[in-house]
């Protein structure tokens, strides 16, 4: 299981910076498609 932190979840989500956004989506991507989870917490998604 990967656990995503929230500069990963933010470059994802907005794309503000494309090679970031990129290494973040590559790094999901491979997760996913292996069958593994990717977790994000309740603090992560929180914001707080």
């Amino acid at each position: 299981m990967l656990g995503v932190d929230t500069n990963v979840l933010v470059r994802f989500l907005e794309r503000d910076d494309e090679p970031q956004f990129e290494k973040a989506r590559k790094l999901i991507r491979r997760e996913v498609a292996a069958g593994r989870r990717v977790f994000f917490s309740l603090l992560v998604l929180s914001g707080n």
